[in-house]
């Protein structure tokens, strides 16, 4: 996912499906990849982080089922 800075960081979920994309922000998944980048002896200075899935909206135009 590319999208212009706009300064506050966030991820992404994306759908497989349909395209649909949600930005999300969650504190414990931002410290989680700090404590593993620690482990392993790196300091991030910046990352991106999409999810890809299926989403459970009733209108998803591929949704197989």
């Amino acid at each position: 996912v590319y999208e212009l800075d706009d300064g506050k960081h966030h991820d992404h979920l994306v759908c497989l499906d349909c395209g649909r994309v949600e930005e999300f922000y969650d504190p414990e998944i931002e410290r989680r990849q700090h404590a593993v980048a620690k482990a392993k002896g790196f300091t991030i200075t910046d990352h991106a982080l999409s999810l890809y899935a299926s989403c459970n909206r009733d209108n998803c135009p591929h949704k197989a089922g």
